[in-house]
């Protein structure tokens, strides 16, 4: 476990530690064991006074995150169906007709967001860390490599399959510890006039709904749209509308 004194963003030590839990497990390891649970972690939250970003004070090591992921976005009632729409709309606003193109989804699970791509014949590939879950992509055909994304591995991706026009992370930004290795990998692959989509939870909503149960070791950032466009302004992306 890693205990940030800095910020991972801005690297600003200006931080002020805002909510403190008790220690709990791992998101996936609620289970007992002779009648006792599994390892209890620290779960702080600090806020940085410079960039004003949320995140966790300490982080769990993504190995033991991920070699035991259980979560499933075929399990979720709606998300294939949301997935399929939202194909359909950037096919129909940002891709032309008969022509093909490359989509790299980063922290793919089980492929529901690449399957509706895969039927209109683009090249797909996912990237998923956990073994079985990517073993299951690729029984559905998706392409699926068994790897943490990063910016050493974008780099042996580009060379075996080339930029991507288009690279989603759908929930899992907020996931990653080193956030701007991670940044630099995406940058490495996707076209010059590439398109990055970006799912993740707003801490306003968060906030207003007081949604608590949304923090845990899996999520080490509660992005704002401030925090967001500062992050990639600065890595000369626009926002498209």
């Amino acid at each position: 476990m890693i205990k940030y004194k800095n910020c991972r963003i801005c690297n600003s030590n200006n931080i002020e530690t805002v909510i403190k839990f008790e220690k709990t497990p791992i998101g996936d390891a609620w289970k007992k064991v002779k009648k006792k649970f599994t390892t209890f972690y620290p779960l702080n939250i600090f806020f940085c006074k410079k960039c004003r970003s949320i995140q966790l004070k300490e982080t769990i090591s993504e190995k033991k995150i991920y070699n035991n992921f259980f979560y499933e976005i075929s399990v979720t009632s709606g998300l294939k169906e949301h997935y399929k729409k939202f194909s359909e709309q950037l096919t129909k606003k940002y891709f032309k007709e008969n022509k093909k193109y490359k989509i790299l989804d980063i922290g793919s699970n089980d492929g529901s967001f690449l399957f509706p791509f895969s039927k209109k014949k683009f090249f797909c590939l996912g990237i998923e860390p956990t073994k079985h879950i990517a073993r299951k992509a690729n029984s559905r055909k998706i392409h699926t490599l068994n790897i943490f994304f990063n910016k050493k591995n974008s780099v042996k991706i580009k060379k075996k399959y080339g930029d991507f026009d288009l690279i989603s992370l759908n929930f899992i930004l907020a996931n990653v510890d080193y956030i701007h290795n991670f940044l630099d990998g995406v940058d490495n692959l996707i076209k010059r006039d590439g398109i990055l989509i970006i799912e993740t939870s707003h801490i306003l909503k968060v906030s207003q709904k007081f949604l608590f149960d949304t923090f845990f070791h899996e999520h080490i950032f509660y992005f704002s749209l401030r925090t967001l466009k500062k992050i990639f302004f600065d890595r000369g992306y626009k926002f498209l509308n």
